[in-house]
């Protein structure tokens, strides 16, 4: 596997970091959406500067593809981060590159990284059921709709009992979503923590919400945290490994890892 490894000159301002001919790697700063739709994205920036990614769609959909004509198509975008997340982006430049890197995601293939500060609470969120202790170096569930406008998401799965068999709880091709601990260690004052965090298909919010659900909610969490230092998310995309459409070659590409003075 090669490694190679970015830096961030800029905390606020998308950047291509790698632009190989079958795909793109873009640092996506905070409070940036990924896809079109709800304002400034990722996608139709690089699209400024990258058109062909424009043309790209999914497999089976017919549809037009371009941004324009359809808000909320993601052309080349391989996966999203939250609006308020920063860090790592991949994208497709072609459809044969496009369709090859969904297989590799759909089969969970393609590995995603992450960096978390958090605090220790001992607060009980609303909605949250019981977390299995102790803290393991895996966090699992299914997740299901949660509070206004359905804008939060909690654990839920079929254990619980407690769930109305009518509300949709979603799962990872019928098994839970799986998060996991890679690194635990302190970092700074106040007892903060750093987390390294693994995925490999992700739901909406889920390293927020099992974090938060484990009683570690990431610092400056809009949603799922109270405790603030600073001004951003303290949830940083820090790495991801994937396999070159054109060579085959496995690529693991880093950011360095997230501290205080990034918030």
């Amino acid at each position: 596997m090669k490694t190679v490894s970015f830096t961030i000159e800029n905390l606020y301002s998308p950047k291509v970091l790698l632009a190989e001919t079958n795909f793109l790697l873009v640092y996506k700063p905070p409070k940036m959406h990924s896809a079109p739709g709800k304002g400034e994205s990722l996608a139709e920036w690089c699209g400024v500067l990258f058109p062909e990614i424009l043309n790209l769609r999914r497999p089976g959909n017919s549809a037009k593809s371009r941004f324009h004509d359809e808000g909320s198509h993601e052309g080349g975008l391989l996966h999203r981060l939250d609006y308020e997340t920063h860090g790592l982006v991949l994208f497709a430049r072609n459809q044969v590159s496009l369709n090859e890197l969904l297989d590799e995601q759909n089969r969970g293939m393609i590995v995603k990284e992450y960096g978390a500060l958090v605090s220790k609470t001992e607060t009980l969120t609303p909605g949250f059921p019981p977390f299995p202790e102790p803290l393991e170096r895996t966090i699992e569930s299914g997740f299901r709709p949660y509070g206004p406008g359905r804008k939060e998401v909690r654990p839920a799965d079929d254990f619980s009992g407690k769930i109305s068999r009518s509300i949709k709880i979603s799962k990872d091709q019928g098994k839970p979503y799986r998060t996991e601990i890679t690194e635990n260690r302190f970092a700074g004052a106040n007892e903060l923590r750093y987390f390294r965090l693994r995925i490999y298909r992700g739901f909406r919010h889920q390293i927020r919400c099992h974090l938060a659900w484990a009683g570690f909610p990431v610092l400056n969490d809009p949603l799922y945290g109270e405790m603030k230092a600073g001004k951003n998310l303290a949830l940083r995309a820090e790495g991801i490994e994937f396999s070159c459409p054109a060579s085959g070659e496995k690529l693991h590409c880093v950011l360095p890892a997230l501290d205080l003075l990034d918030l």
